[in-house]
């Protein structure tokens, strides 16, 4: 038909523009038709390259399941975030839930209390200073010091002289020069003088004065008796102070004037109550959570109290904490968790991995095809996982975290469909 045409127009006489026009209209037209031949073939490839949601048939598993599979590609999956998994059994734990509140060990405490009174002459330490045992906290003019070292002096003197005239008396006995009774009465005057400064050198030790400085009290000026030391009894910090320069101070105050703490160790007091009584036990592991920590502290307890407090009806699980940096601070208060019982069951998946479609439970399982929405039947389940019952089997791939996104995706494509339908 067409050469049929270029013929008439060659007898009529037309111009060779008009037909080399009709060859570029004629050529135009089967290069459009090409090109929307690529452009549907493209497309259809485009839609199974891995990259796209797509949505195909499948047949069902287990529990009712929805009349799509999604398709994701492997690299949107790492970027939405989607882990998967395999199914299989697990131990499900049931932890209880502790409160407590970090304290001092008080077998690491010294309250010091001075045993005489006196004027304050003297403060070398103050509140956080780190001491060690025997250092020098403070010290006191004591005129009672003064006079149990002078009735000691006194007594070491007296000791001396009997002493002196004993080793006499013997001497003479010896030789027959001095009778028996005066050896005798010399001997007795010896060993009550001796008594005497025995115990006055016992008051001295109560007084907290060391054996060194009793052995050089004699060597040491007069103006030095009325002085009174106060150290430290063991190794740690100043936690508290009340004492200043000038302070009268009696002996046997009620409040100490130190407070020293060795801050290596401190417990933990957790409150239990009487129905957890029976599911906590010396020797459990626990997970402590302390507010300046960032990661759980394990630990194990050390004993239960015997006495249920009567006001609050609780009781006491102790833990002894090491505390080598000092970041456990008393006065702390935190939480402690710990496993009370563990079931065995034959599948157990993260909560993370179930969601609700249409209310109903539903797992995302994954096969070569897609993903595919699988309603689940659960069973016992504790925060963290759950069993499940029916609609999943031991090795099913699942999808245990991302699944939201798969849910979107689904519920997009349910819409689209039924837009289409109408």
């Amino acid at each position: 038909m067409i050469v049929m045409c270029l013929i008439r127009l060659l007898h009529c006489d037309v111009s060779i523009f008009v037909l080399l026009g009709l060859c570029i209209f004629l050529g135009g037209c089967n290069d459009r038709s090409a090109s929307n031949t690529y452009r549907g073939a493209h497309e259809e490839h485009a839609g199974h390259d891995g990259h796209n949601y797509r949505a195909h048939d499948h047949g069902g598993h287990g529990g009712d399941a929805h009349d799509s599979k999604l398709r994701i590609g492997h690299l949107e999956q790492r970027e939405i975030g989607i882990e998967i998994t395999t199914a299989g059994p697990g131990d499900l734990m049931f932890n209880i839930s502790l409160s407590g509140e970090i304290i001092l060990n008080p077998d690491n405490v010294a309250h010091v209390v001075p045993r005489v009174s006196g004027v304050t002459r003297s403060v070398h330490k103050s509140v956080g200073d780190s001491v060690e045992k025997g250092a020098l906290l403070a010290v006191l003019d004591s005129h009672e010091l003064a006079q149990t070292k002078a009735q000691f002096l006194a007594a070491l003197s007296k000791e001396r002289i009997a002493q002196a005239n004993f080793e006499r008396e013997d001497k003479l006995w010896k030789e027959n020069i001095s009778s028996e009774r005066t050896f005798l009465d010399a001997r007795q005057t010896l060993e009550e003088v001796q008594i005497v400064r025995t115990l006055a050198e016992h008051e001295l030790h109560v007084l907290g004065v060391s054996e060194d400085d009793i052995t050089s009290l004699h060597a040491q000026p007069e103006a030095l008796h009325t002085h009174y030391q106060i150290t430290s009894p063991i190794r740690g910090t100043v936690i508290d102070r009340h004492l200043v320069r000038g302070e009268v101070v009696k002996e046997d105050t009620d409040n100490p004037i130190f407070v020293i703490a060795d801050l290596t160790s401190v417990w933990l007091n957790l409150t239990v109550h009487t129905t957890h009584l029976n599911k906590i036990r010396s020797g459990q592991k626990i997970l402590i959570t302390v507010p300046n920590r960032s990661e759980p502290l394990a630990a194990t307890i050390d004993y239960i109290t015997l006495l249920v407090d009567k006001s609050t009806r609780t009781a006491t699980a102790r833990v002894v904490l090491p505390n080598p940096n000092g970041t456990l601070l008393p006065g702390l208060f935190v939480t402690a968790s710990l496993v009370s019982d563990t079931i065995a069951v034959p599948i157990l998946v993260p909560t993370t991995a179930i969601h609700a479609i249409d209310g109903k439970p539903t797992i995302f399982l994954r096969d070569d095809k897609g993903f595919m929405p699988v309603t689940v039947s659960l069973g016992i389940s504790n925060d963290t996982h759950t069993e499940v019952l029916a609609g999943l089997i031991v090795g099913d791939s699942y999808v245990v975290r991302g699944g939201f996104v798969l849910k979107s995706e689904m519920m997009k494509s349910e819409l689209e469909h039924a837009g289409h339908a109408h």
